[in-house]
């Protein structure tokens, strides 16, 4: 991965200036391949890597607003991971600022803020984009229906699923890597 991505940084800066390629949205840059490092280097398990690569970059030079969302959105999964939960919600905060609407229907922006919901302290900052992506209406009703099963002794109807449901928008290992307690 890291080859491809040298050759790529390579092409890049040997031609200079952004190319705008057909059914690209931004063109290919420099700057758009390393968005695209930042993202394989989360995915490959490598925080500091991936945020290595993200200070490299200066988000005003990436081409269009969903990018400079991508962009913060990986870097903080890649502070999730790592386990620093403030830089994390700071860049869930840029990532929302520069595209809400992307950033709020993003599954992966959904699964993340879980994560942070369910594994340690809550902040304002993290309950307003909980509560902004949907997550938080989902978790809170969850738990409602588990509290109203334990009540009345019995499931309630729909109860179960919803509760599975609004669980399962968490990411099964955590916000950060950890494994999330299981309330069955």
């Amino acid at each position: 991965m890291r080859e491809l991505t040298s050759e790529a940084t390579a092409i890049a800066k040997s031609l200079g200036t952004v190319t705008h390629l057909r059914d690209t949205n931004g063109g290919f840059s420099w700057a758009t391949v390393q968005l695209h490092l930042i993202s394989a280097e989360n995915t490959a398990g490598d925080p500091s890597a991936a945020i290595a690569a993200a200070d490299a970059l200066d988000p005003q030079g990436l081409p269009t607003t969903e990018r400079r969302a991508l962009y913060f959105t990986d870097r903080a999964k890649a502070f999730a991971q790592w386990g620093r939960r403030g830089e994390c919600i700071r860049a869930l905060l840029q990532a929302e600022y520069w595209a809400p609407q992307e950033t709020h229907a993003r599954p992966a922006v959904k699964s993340l803020v879980s994560g942070l919901l369910l594994s340690g302290r809550t902040t304002p900052e993290l309950r307003g984009i909980a509560a902004r992506t949907g997550v938080l209406h989902s978790q809170l009703t969850g738990v409602l229906l588990d509290q109203a099963e334990g009540l009345a002794g019995r499931p309630c109807p729909r109860g179960g699923e919803r509760a599975r449901a609004a669980r399962e928008t968490a990411s099964p290992r955590g916000a950060f890597g950890g494994s999330v307690p299981s309330s069955s």
